[in-house]
């Protein structure tokens, strides 16, 4: 970005001052950069500014009634929730500077070999995405409603005084939302979308957001058996239990539906202008360049011959110019590497869905003792992930030739779209549906599974100290865990076709986890002076902890190797990559060029999902009261909390993007440091 200045001016610094204003002065209105290794610059564009109010209407009885030794209950729950949402999602730029392949030509065409880091790119103002969304209506509130219809029967069947058998039946409806004036609806069947044929492919021919579901049945069932497995004198008790529970579309995923065509236009003017003629890459002679959508760059035919225009029109942020035709606008972006497209669940969505079952045994020790043992496992099935069907929004660019104007760089080539390969006569290749550009889906084709084994003790000593110890050893895996970004992981695949090794630890998988709390009265004294009983009697000593193995986080590049227009790329290997078993670096590289562990461009790295892992957590508190009781019934109590009182410093996930600064390393802790908390309470 060229922009040089100093400030505050000084006479005795010699600089050099071509522009007295801000980078927005030159580029228009910026949201947010993104160059790949770094923390992004400005404030997520997707997801703000918002503005959300929702609303829940709910009508629910119970009705039970006992007959004999059944307990019968049927109940309903009847729900009408609005979600009143502002979104204008990606309404400022987001620049993106990915690293590129290098091209290298040859007798057999041109071959892509080695890279150019993003910084570089960066430095050259030779982006891989200028991303925005230009609105057709400068509204951007959508107010979407719907149904939650929900009816249960359960009996409770005393079999006998040691046996009981819970027996229940629910149904779930919860009806697809609807717009209140139908802005999104009407899109599925707007003219325009003859301009964009491609966009078809992916609509499905619905008239709604996605289909209803109605086939949501959950049975449950219940058993619970105490016997005396130890003797008359210790109980012991079993339980065992199975259900199917479903869940809805969460608002969030709901709410980004409001990205169709042609209420909002998605642009990426990757590489600049003039960057192509008629749909053809050309070499960008200009050199790659950040192209302001508010300038009248673009060509439009009028009346009077080609005119040039801006797209945004002036004084607006980001809506359309009502100068600019939109089939104008469709002839603009197509020679870019972009295309139009739009964000939605898949027409069939299901609603998720989970298997829950247990057993559990509980065993009285002694009168102050009980332990039990349990086992917990739950399948998800039909949930929730991203996928971009036609790939994704990113262009590459492919530097013909480096040049030095003003003492800056200057970089020639050709941008080309996710799916496109350089050969020597032209671009091959291209989206999977070329008439349409990047459309992001949320389907509901994602399982989980989760298994774990419990062990508990809890109980009194000398009937001063309460305690509890838990144990829970256990197995999360998943095809993903979030349909949006997580520190630890991406959330769309490394591709969305064929979701290879996309099956991995679920990133909140805790493999051991070690839990503990105590309450214990501190001898009061009675027998001695009254002066020692004030001074060290009734303390009240407390505590409570966990110990647990740290999250899965997986390796990203900071490259797009699959050149699917999507920053999702994982290892191909691992060689040279050494697990510490450092908290505070879980990762060291012990290679000279990171590149060696990448999969050949254009392919699919073949390490998994989430396959390292950060250091152990420890949280550990202790409190300290004591109680001054005075005539009267009046009492004074004191009391010192100490949270993280071992001072430990719990890292969280580290740079895990290979080829960024500090790789490896962790640079921030997920649990505070010690802190002491005091309190003083007066009761009378």
């Amino acid at each position: 970005l060229f922009v040089n200045d100093t400030i505050p001016a000084s006479t005795s610094v010699l600089y050099d001052s071509f522009f007295n204003f801000g980078v927005e002065d030159i580029l228009g209105p910026m949201g947010q950069v993104s160059i790949a290794g770094f923390n992004p610059v400005g404030v997520d564009v997707f997801n703000f500014p918002q503005a959300r109010v929702n609303n829940t209407y709910q009508l629910a009885d119970n009705l039970t009634f006992r007959p004999g030794n059944h307990s019968f209950t049927f109940g309903v729950d009847f729900r009408r929730t609005e979600l009143h949402t502002d979104l204008p999602r990606n309404a400022r730029p987001l620049l993106t500077f990915n690293g590129t392949p290098r091209a290298q030509a040859n007798q057999a065409g041109v071959q892509l070999n080695g890279f150019i880091r993003p910084e570089d790119l960066a430095a050259a103002s030779a982006p891989s995405g200028i991303l925005q969304t230009v609105q057709t209506d400068p509204n951007s509130k959508i107010n979407l409603r719907y149904y939650q219809y929900n009816y249960f029967a359960q009996d409770d069947w005393r079999v006998r005084p040691n046996l009981t058998i819970s027996l229940g039946l629910r149904y779930e409806y919860n009806s697809p939302p609807v717009e209140g004036q139908r802005r999104i609806e009407r899109t599925f069947a707007d003219p325009s979308l003859a301009l964009v044929p491609g966009l078809g492919n992916f609509l499905g021919g619905r008239n709604r957001i996605y289909d209803p579901d109605r086939w949501n049945f959950g049975p449950r069932l219940g058993v619970a058996y105490s016997t005396h497995l130890l003797g008359l004198q210790r109980a012991s008790v079993l339980r065992a239990g199975y259900g199917i529970f479903y869940d809805q579309a969460i608002g969030a995923v709901v709410s980004q539906s409001r990205n169709v065509f042609p209420n909002f236009l998605t642009l990426n003017l990757a590489g600049g202008l003039p960057n192509a003629i008629g749909g053809n890459p050309i070499p960008n002679s200009f050199g790659f360049n950040i192209t302001d959508p508010t300038l009248p760059f673009f060509p439009c035919p009028g009346p009077q011959g080609v005119v040039f225009l801006p797209i945004v029109q002036p004084g607006t942020l980001n809506t359309l110019n009502p100068a600019v035709p939109l089939a104008c606008l469709v002839a603009i972006n197509t020679s870019f590497p972009g295309g139009f497209g739009f964000t939605l669940p898949e027409r069939k969505l299901r609603m998720p869905m989970a298997h829950h079952y247990s057993i559990s045994l509980e065993q009285e020790l002694n009168p102050n003792a009980v332990v039990s043992l349990a086992y917990v496992g739950t399948q998800g099935r039909r949930l929730l992930r991203l996928t971009t069907p036609n790939l994704g929004p990113n262009a590459f660019l492919i530097p013909t030739s480096v040049n030095v104007v003003g003492f800056q760089p200057n970089i020639s080539g050709v941008a080309l779209g996710p799916g496109q390969r350089p050969g020597a006569a032209g671009a091959t290749g291209g989206r999977p549906v070329n008439q349409a550009g990047s459309v992001a889906i949320y389907e509901s084709s994602a399982t989980s599974r989760y298994d774990s084994l419990q062990v508990q003790l809890r109980g009194r000593f000398h009937r001063s100290t309460s305690y509890q110890l838990s144990y829970t050893l256990s197995n999360a895996v998943d095809d993903v865990s979030d349909v949006f970004d997580l520190a630890g992981a991406p959330a769309l695949p490394q591709n969305s076709f064929s979701f290879a090794g996309e099956r991995g630890p679920a990133n909140f998988d805790v493999r051991h986890r070690v839990a503990y709390h105590f309450v214990a009265q501190l001898p009061s004294f009675k027998s001695r002076a009254s002066f020692f009983r004030a001074l060290f009697g009734n303390f009240q000593l407390a505590g409570t902890g966990s110990l647990r193995t740290g999250q899965p986080f997986t390796v990203n590049s900071i490259f797009d190797v699959n050149l699917d227009g999507n920053l999702s790329d994982r290892l191909d290997n691992t060689n040279g990559l050494i697990v510490t078993g450092d908290r505070r670096q879980p990762l060291r590289l012990e290679v000279a060029d990171p590149t060696t562990l990448l999969a050949a461009i254009g392919e699919d790295g073949r390490i998994g999902r989430n396959t390292f892992r950060t250091g152990n957590v420890i949280e550990m508190d202790l409190s300290v009261s004591k109680n001054l009781n005075f005539s009267g019934g009046r009492r004074l109590v004191l009391r010192g909390d100490i949270f993280n009182f071992i001072n430990r410093s719990n890292f969280g996930v580290p740079v895990r993007w290979l080829g960024a600064a500090n790789f490896g390393q962790a640079t921030e802790t997920i649990t505070p440091g010690r802190r002491l908390q005091l309190t003083v309470k007066y009761s009378f």
